[in-house]
């Protein structure tokens, strides 16, 4: 009995060590951002059955590419995160390293294979190359993209507004996103980003025994506060953007004057030398994009209440009910 016991204890310890390697948090943030990147496109695709099932593959094969990526980087990290984060699967050694790459080969092929039957769905090979390209793309990020400062932080905001694309290719016309959905992209890109670089900050000390080089190690802390604080800039230019477009002035004033103080005052009141700080920093920008993301979610409803769009879904479910 004993020794059946141990066995058990050992198993749910093998699979929490999993389910943490996956990162289940920003693995269930990615949803909403491809159901909105997708929302941007038809408001009023959830009203309908064909809309549902899209999104919810859309962002199935989003959330899966993520937990690949989070599982991925924790192998590429072992020998940082002994210093940064001991506690961390992989060095605590709740799970081995070959458990972990069967992990992350197991979800990028059940990311492949739902990108497939989306692109069976919308008669389009886009989602499958999307969801290969953005595979790869983590692949590199995580063993070679870490070692370019500034580029590896962009390969990771632009997968992130690429979560958006995924949703408004799934649900928008072939011409591409519109204009409410790119101006959600530059949102996501920008505060990932950040949130990015200041993360780079908070790992400076495991980056620096490793032999990595990370922005926050190459410029002075007042020199990367005053970027951070430039780009951090262009989020009210994205809510700028949607107002234009949209004509919805309160909930573009909203976008501009709710997220944008806090992530700035949290970057001024950033101390560089201090990774705590660079952690509680990265944890407010966590915050902005929440607060960002119900803001798209407040414009969605107000314009999917205003109109609905019986064309778009009547033009899908011909092409659903054409395939064999």
């Amino acid at each position: 009995m004993m020794h059946h016991d141990t066995t058990t204890r050992d198993t749910a310890d093998l699979l929490r060590g999993l389910l943490a390697l996956c990162r289940p948090q920003n693995v269930l943030l990615s949803v909403p951002v491809v159901m909105l990147g997708g929302l941007c496109e038809d408001p009023a695709a959830l009203a309908h059955p064909t809309g549902r099932v899209t999104l919810l593959i859309a962002a199935a094969v989003t959330a899966l590419a993520l937990a690949a990526g989070n599982v991925l980087n924790d192998l590429a990290d072992q020998t940082e995160d002994r210093i940064n984060r001991p506690g961390r699967p992989l060095p605590s050694g709740k799970v081995r390293p070959a458990e972990a790459r069967l992990l992350a080969l197991g979800l990028q092929a059940g990311s492949l294979i739902l990108a497939g039957l989306l692109s069976m769905r919308l008669v389009s090979p886009w989602p499958t190359v999307i969801a290969a390209v953005c595979l790869l793309l983590l692949w590199l990020y995580a063993w070679r993209g870490k070692q370019w400062p500034f580029v590896g932080n962009l390969l990771v905001a632009l997968l992130s507004a690429a979560a958006v694309l995924y949703g408004a290719l799934a649900l928008g016309p072939p011409g591409g996103p519109g204009w409410p959905a790119r101006s959600l992209m530059g949102f996501a890109l920008v505060v990932s980003w950040i949130r990015e670089v200041l993360k780079d900050a908070e790992d400076r000390e495991g980056d620096q025994r490793a032999g990595r080089r990370s922005l926050p190690m190459l410029v002075s802390g007042s020199v990367l506060r005053r970027l951070l604080l430039a780009v951090a800039c262009l989020v009210p230019l994205t809510g700028l953007l949607l107002g234009l477009l949209s004509h919805q002035w309160g909930l573009t004033w909203a976008l501009c004057l709710l997220p944008a103080p806090l992530g700035l005052w949290a970057i001024w009141n950033w101390q560089p030398d201090s990774p705590r700080s660079a952690g509680g920093a990265q944890r407010l920008w966590k915050v902005v994009m929440l607060v960002g993301l119900l803001i798209y979610s407040v414009w969605i409803w107000q314009t999917s209440a205003r109109t609905d769009r019986p064309e778009a879904h009547a033009a899908r479910s011909t092409q659903m009910e054409s395939l064999p």
